[in-house]
């Protein structure tokens, strides 16, 4: 979820290029999450199939989601730690990880093995502007946003942050306003952009497919019922 910014990241602190290839994209889960992926869309397309630009989108942000966000990153690096070179990052991104916290390894688990195949299903329907594909993408989206609400709202309410880094980026204990530094890059990137912005579009797209999803349900009922 944070992949691009934890890589520069990376590569500031390691400065070694070819371990962040052969330690991510040579790895085999990545390889088969990622073949898997281009294999349903290889399957889906349909060139005699015109989709609408909104459409395109949805059906790529599925796919994203469900060899990268899900498979690779959260469900087999996040709660199984089955590839090290995001391991790294994602001990450094919250200590939920390391520490096998039952919020944040269900969430993983559902990720890798429900919501991930979810999303390849919504994807194909999508590609193949099947009917089924907004009731689909209805139980898709339900399952992102419940994820977020999950792993987010856990930590802010019950743990109080406390194992989210840079809690106290100015080293003053039980300071609920320390996160406002700017100026650490290291908070910067795995507390502002990593915990908030990178989840909380999980927040805000799952909502919105939802709702398109849900108008387009209705739609064709009522058509469906004029028919009749």
């Amino acid at each position: 979820m944070v992949l691009g910014i934890l890589w520069l990241r990376f590569f500031i602190t390691t400065r070694d290029a070819s371990q962040l290839f052969w330690g991510f994209f040579a790895s085999p889960y990545v390889v088969s999450f990622f073949s898997l992926s281009c294999l349903t869309v290889y399957l889906g397309y349909n060139p005699k199939q015109k989709l609408a630009p909104h459409d395109r989108w949805a059906a790529e942000w599925y796919y994203w989601n469900a060899w990268l966000y899900h498979a690779t990153m959260d469900g087999a690096s996040g709660t199984f730690r089955r590839i090290p070179v995001v391991v790294q990052q994602y001990d450094i991104l919250d200590r939920r990880f390391a520490q096998g916290h039952p919020i944040v390894w269900a969430v993983g688990f559902y990720e890798l093995f429900v919501m991930a195949p979810l999303s390849l299903a919504s994807c194909y329907a999508i590609l193949q502007n099947r009917p089924q594909r907004y009731p689909l993408e209805i139980i898709t989206s339900s399952f992102h946003f419940m994820g977020m609400v999950l792993f987010v709202l856990t930590e802010v309410i019950l743990d109080e942050q406390v194992n989210v880094p840079a809690r106290d980026p100015v080293g003053i204990p039980g300071n609920a306003w320390a996160n406002v530094k700017f100026l650490d890059f290291d908070h910067l990137v795995y507390y502002w952009f990593g915990f908030w912005f990178c989840n909380l579009i999980w927040g805000v797209v799952p909502l919105l497919r939802i709702r398109r999803a849900w108008k387009e349900t209705i739609s064709a009922l009522e058509s469906q019922k004029k028919k009749e």
